[in-house]
C-alpha cells in the first residue's frame, strides 16, 4: 500500500471520528437547503445500466458546473443498493424515481460545497494532510505516521477483545455514553448505542483501506447486522437508543432511552434517528476509495 493511500486513509479516519463523536453532544440545527441548482432536461444517449435510460447526458448545472450522468451512474447504483437493503426489513419495494431525486441532491450539494471551500481559499494537498498526521502522531510520543496507524490498529483490537459485546455493542456505561473497564460487559444495562455501532462500522471500514486486513470486514457485518439492525424498526421510522442484551420482565423505563418505553420516533438528543440515514452503508460509494 502507498503512503498516499495511508495518508489519505488517516486523514478521512480522524474526520469520521470527530464527527461520530460530536453527533450525540449537538442536537444541531436545521440547515437551509442550497439554492442554485438548474436540472438540465436533454435527452440521454442510449444507454445499456438498468434504470439509467432516462438520465439525461448532464443531470444538473450548479453555478455554471455540470453533474455528468457519469458521475451520477454509480451513485445512484450505490444508494439503490441501500433502499433495496432496507426493502428487505420494511417489505416495500424501494421507490427508484425517489432514490434518483436523492442522489442529484446529494450529487448537487457536494458540488456547491466545494464552490464555497474553493470561494474561501480553503483548500488541503497531500503534505498539508501528512504534516497535520505527523503532528498527531508527535503529540502523542509517535514517530511516524506508520506508527500513529499501528496505535490505531492496536486500539481497535483492544476494543474488540474487551469492550464489545457479542453483538458489536459497543459502550458498557450508561454514565457518559462510555466504555467501561475490559471485560465489563453487563448483559441488561449495557448501553450499546446504536449510533456506537455505526461509528464501529465507520472505523472499522477505514482500516480496512488502510490495511486491507479481512477482520475489519469481518467487523463491519458484526457491527452492521447486529449491533446496528436491532436499534432500528421493520418500518425504519423508529429507533432504540441504547441495545441492551437482556430486558427483564417488567423492567420500569426510568427515561426515554431505556428500551423498556420500546422504539420511538425521537428523542430529545437525536443523534440516533438521523445517523442511519446519513451513514454510509454503501462502502464502495463515491466517498471512498477502492480498497487496496
Amino acid at each position: 500500500m502507498s503512503q498516499k493511500r495511508t495518508t489519505t486513509v488517516l486523514g478521512v479516519l480522524m474526520a469520521l471520528a470527530l464527527l461520530v463523536l460530536a453527533a450525540c453532544g449537538d442536537a444541531g440545527g436545521d440547515s437551509d437547503e442550497p439554492a442554485a441548482a438548474q436540472q438540465e432536461t436533454e435527452q440521454a444517449p442510449d444507454t445499456q445500466e438498468p434504470g439509467l435510460d432516462d438520465v439525461p447526458a448532464v443531470v444538473a448545472e450548479v453555478n455554471g458546473q455540470e453533474v455528468t450522468r457519469e458521475e451520477f451512474a454509480p451513485a445512484y447504483q450505490a444508494q439503490l443498493q441501500q433502499a433495496a437493503m432496507q426493502a428487505q426489513m420494511s417489505g416495500q419495494e424501494p421507490d427508484a424515481e425517489a432514490v434518483k431525486q436523492q442522489t442529484a441532491t446529494v450529487l448537487v450539494n457536494t458540488v456547491l460545497l466545494r464552490q464555497q471551500a474553493e470561494e474561501r481559499g480553503i483548500s488541503a494537498s497531500a503534505d498539508d494532510v501528512e504534516g497535520e498526521l505527523t503532528k498527531i502522531a508527535e503529540q502523542n510520543q509517535l514517530g511516524s505516521v506508520d506508527e500513529l496507524l499501528a496505535a490505531l490498529e492496536r486500539q481497535y483490537a483492544a476494543m474488540v477483545d474487551g469492550k464489545q459485546y457479542l453483538t458489536g455493542g459497543l459502550g458498557s456505561r450508561w454514565d457518559g455514553e462510555s466504555f467501561g473497564d475490559p471485560h465489563e460487559l453487563p448483559n441488561d444495562r449495557a448501553y450499546a448505542e446504536t449510533c456506537a455501532a455505526i461509528g464501529g462500522v465507520q472505523w472499522a471500514w477505514r482500516l480496512l483501506l488502510a490495511t486491507g486486513d479481512a477482520r475489519y470486514a469481518d467487523q463491519i457485518e458484526r457491527l452492521l447486522l447486529n449491533g446496528f439492525l436491532a436499534g432500528l424498526s421493520l418500518g425504519g421510522t423508529e429507533y432504540f437508543y441504547v441495545n441492551p442484551l437482556q430486558l427483564r420482565t417488567g423492567a420500569h423505563a426510568e427515561e426515554e432511552r431505556n428500551p423498556a418505553a420500546g422504539r420511538r420516533p425521537w428523542f430529545g438528543c437525536a443523534c440516533c434517528p438521523p445517523n442511519p440515514r446519513n451513514a454510509p452503508w454503501s462502502p464502495r460509494s463515491r466517498h471512498s476509495p477502492p480498497p487496496p
